[in-house]
């Protein structure tokens, strides 16, 4: 899988995140359900895009293997892909957006708090190993 699939598996950067500790931040059936919605929405506005560059990618093969390719058609394509890309980067850094306003300033705060937590198990357990 590429690794913006595995991204949409388990939810775009912060809001996969933030189910993930739904326990630890006290999340609200309303706050859980308002950051699934963001995921899904975005999951399947990603789909739709990759397919359609999938199918441009196809033609853009086609229009390539042509005895005399028509480089202008060809150009088009490239540019449609590139833009395809930017808009799927964009929707991706809207949903993180949407996304980080569901929690309040003490759910944030207690995030930060679990990062560095782990954080500092991560160390410990780095620092073990290498006695």
């Amino acid at each position: 899988f590429s690794k913006e699939r595995k991204e949409r598996r388990k939810g775009i950067g912060k809001t996969g995140i933030y189910l993930k500790f739904r326990k630890e931040l006290n999340l609200t059936d309303e706050q859980i359900k308002k950051l699934e919605n963001i995921n899904v929405d975005y999951e399947k506005n990603s789909i739709r895009k990759d397919a359609d560059m999938k199918i441009l990618r196809m033609d853009l093969g086609e229009s390539l293997r042509k005895d005399k390719p028509n480089y202008a058609v060809v150009r088009e394509k490239i540019k449609k892909i590139s833009d395809i890309q930017l808009e799927s980067k964009l929707k991706m850094i809207e949903a993180m957006e949407e996304s980080e306003k569901v929690l309040t300033k003490e759910q944030h705060d207690k995030l930060l708090q679990l990062k560095e937590s782990k954080k500092e198990r991560h160390q410990k357990m780095e620092i073990g190993e290498e006695k």
